[in-house]
């Protein structure tokens, strides 16, 4: 390959042709769990906006409220979908 680019989300090198399936199951999971958090970070952010200029109208105040509580639910979910995955040995999930 002579236009090889190096990609640092996912660590491929132009000499570096991986393992198989277990390589790019790890990969994508790396992939998959940094925009999950980033959604997370944006949604939680999105939601204290919308809480704080509220104002006194109970209706925008729940609806933020509503709308950080099924974050954390969906980060929980993930949470528990990744030490799923790390229990049944798919690396890639608790690495950092």
């Amino acid at each position: 390959m002579a236009d090889c680019v190096e990609t640092t989300i996912i660590g491929v090198t132009c000499g570096d042709r991986g393992q198989g399936i277990e390589d790019l199951l790890q990969q994508i999971i790396t992939v998959i769990s940094a925009v999950v958090v980033t959604l997370a970070v944006i949604g939680i952010i999105v939601a204290a906006v919308r809480w704080t200029t509220a104002g006194g109208n109970t209706e925008k105040a729940a609806s933020a409220k509503k709308m950080m509580i099924n974050i954390v639910i969906g980060l929980v979910a993930y949470a528990c979908l990744a030490l799923l995955a790390s229990w049944l040995g798919i690396e890639g999930v608790t690495q950092t």
